[in-house]
């Protein structure tokens, strides 16, 4: 307010945007291959002139082709009279650098056993229009195992990943999506989309059939993948309860509320 200049600080972050706004509910780029954040800091030695107004030149971290939306926060801080810093962000979606493959699952969370997963596919170019290519997509079921070994005394293991392919096709995409479908069983699979005419685009995602289990399921051997046959039941109703087992042995299944209403080893 005395119209002194005040230093300005701050730092640009280019990272992973959940989607584009033009395409809502779509996901783009592989599931397995997720970008890493990128950190710059503004300019040193910028400051705001006597009326508290500055210009930026903000510059964008350098990073090969994501193969997915991105987006770019900039935080900016100034130091008022007190001392106190006074903070602003502002947040940008960057247009996309090469041509995309968008997925959108027609069903929510976990598909039914014995049903057909089924999604909408659209081809987006650089100015975010719907953009005509060939795509190839496949379907396969995803099993981990677990490798116990022995180390030194300790023993320790590992996953094992067995893939087999359920379905697989090619489509041609244009100005509105195409919807594909697939039949699935019990289980978790892996659905991927490959560009087939053109420079390399592929979007890849997780599946889950007839179960629903925490993240890390298939990475530790102490979780076991279990399913009930609906989300919610009336009083008296019988319940269908899967449980997947590694190893044989026995389980010990309870139903709570706010008291034990029953036990079962099975």
């Amino acid at each position: 307010r005395d119209g002194t200049a005040q230093a300005i600080e701050g730092e640009v972050l280019l990272r992973a945007a959940w989607g584009l706004a033009a395409c809502p509910g779509y996901s783009f780029g592989r599931h397995d291959a997720p970008f890493s954040a990128r950190l710059e800091f503004l300019p040193f030695g910028v400051r705001t002139d006597a009326a508290g107004r500055a210009l930026v030149l903000v510059t964008m971290p350098e990073v090969e082709n994501p193969g997915r939306p991105l987006e770019v926060r900039v935080t900016a801080h100034v130091a008022e009279e007190s001392g106190r810093p006074v903070e602003r962000r502002i947040t940008q979606a960057l247009m996309p650098s090469s041509a995309m493959i968008g997925v959108k699952p027609l069903f929510e969370d976990v598909v039914a056993e014995g049903g057909e997963a089924r999604f909408d596919i659209l081809g987006v170019g650089p100015d975010l229009a719907a953009l005509p290519m060939r795509v190839k997509w496949s379907v396969e079921r995803i099993e981990t195992n677990f490798q116990w070994y022995q180390s030194y005394g300790n023993w320790q293991w590992e996953p094992v990943t067995i893939r087999s392919l359920i379905a697989s096709d090619e489509i041609d995409l244009g100005p509105a999506p195409q919807t594909i479908s697939a039949p699935v069983e019990w289980g978790q699979y892996e659905i991927t989309f490959t560009r087939l005419d053109g420079p390399h685009a592929a979007t890849s995602t997780r599946l889950y059939a007839g179960w629903y289990a925490a993240a890390d399921t298939s990475e530790t051997p102490d979780t076991l993948a279990v399913s009930l046959d609906k989300p919610m039941y009336k009083s008296r109703e019988t319940a269908q309860f899967r449980i997947a087992p590694r190893y044989a042995g026995k389980a010990l299944v309870t139903v709570v509320s706010n008291h034990l209403v029953d036990m079962k080893a099975i």
